[in-house]
């Protein structure tokens, strides 16, 4: 599954850019990762990413600004523990309407 192994290199950099506190990449990261979501209809996830865009740039989900950088990382690691539950749901029912498994997703 393609979708997933982008999604985890991109997990990956929202979760490394997010512990050094790089609001632009995560807002980028943020971007990219719902757009990818909203194109396959994963809404949830979507959801959280646009919060993460929002963030990222200084903007709660409303577009006010938010010129506190703590207060818009921990909004962005609210929504990345909802990004990474949704995906482990969404992984699980595809697995289990295409009657695979994650070792099926190494082998590609």
């Amino acid at each position: 599954m393609r979708w997933n192994k982008q999604g985890w290199t991109d997990g990956v950099s929202v979760f490394t850019n997010r512990e050094e506190g790089n609001l632009d990449e995560l807002s980028s990261l943020g971007h990219f990762l719902k757009g990818s979501s909203a194109t396959l209809g994963f809404n949830k996830i979507r959801d959280s990413c646009q919060v993460i865009q929002q963030y990222g740039h200084k903007l709660t989900v409303e577009g006010a600004d938010e010129p506190d950088e703590k207060v818009c990382l921990e909004k962005i690691a609210d929504a990345l523990k909802k990004a990474k539950a949704d995906t482990e749901t969404l992984l699980q029912k595809i697995h289990i309407f295409f009657n695979t498994t994650e070792e099926d997703d190494k082998k590609e």
